[in-house]
């Protein structure tokens, strides 16, 4: 086994700090697109065409519906399935209901 002690100057603690929160940022970014892509997969699993027009954002267990669907059922529909993502906890319902429903805006 080979041991190495290193001495950090202060200007490369800092940027060690840097890369350290760097790596933590991206890997909260991957994560939050993973829960969005899965919730997408399953409002487009979920049999309703206007599902699938439906924006997702990720922000760690929770997510952010936005979009247009042309019934009141699947603005609810479209909460539940989210919530029933793995990883979902929370979930903001933004999608908006009327005309124009399933139709990217």
């Amino acid at each position: 086994m080979i041991g190495a002690t290193f001495i950090l100057c202060p200007e490369e603690a800092h940027g060690n700090d840097q890369i350290k929160r760097t790596a933590q940022l991206t890997k909260e970014i991957v994560n939050d697109l993973g829960v969005a892509a899965s919730v997408e997969q399953a409002l487009c699993a979920a049999g309703h065409a206007p599902l699938r027009a439906v924006e997702v954002w990720g922000d760690g267990r929770s997510v952010v519906l936005k979009g247009h669907v042309p019934a009141y059922y699947l603005k609810v529909l479209a909460q539940a399935t989210a919530l029933s993502v793995p990883g979902v906890e929370r979930v903001r319902n933004d999608l908006e209901v009327g005309p124009g429903g399933g139709r990217p805006s």
